[in-house]
């Protein structure tokens, strides 16, 4: 099973341990895949709804590999 965490943290604190936990436990069976949101480059939405209509983004940042991401867990 794929697994992706998304830490909305960016200090190294209680959150991270808590992630660090949760691996030592899903990681023998599991692919996972750390997301930090702070460290990718995503454009903020234009609300043009693109991404409604077609697969994607308009945006060429870290946002539709991010989704692909996602998705594919």
């Amino acid at each position: 099973m794929k697994i992706v965490i998304i830490n909305g943290s960016a200090r190294k604190g209680n959150t991270l341990a808590a992630i660090n936990a949760f691996i030592k436990g899903a990681s023998e069976k599991n692919k996972i895949e750390i997301i930090e949101p702070d460290k990718l480059n995503i454009a903020p939405c234009k609300g043009c709804g693109v991404c409604q209509c077609s697969k994607g983004c308009v945006d060429k940042d870290d946002t539709n590999s991010t989704i692909d991401k996602i998705a594919a867990a």
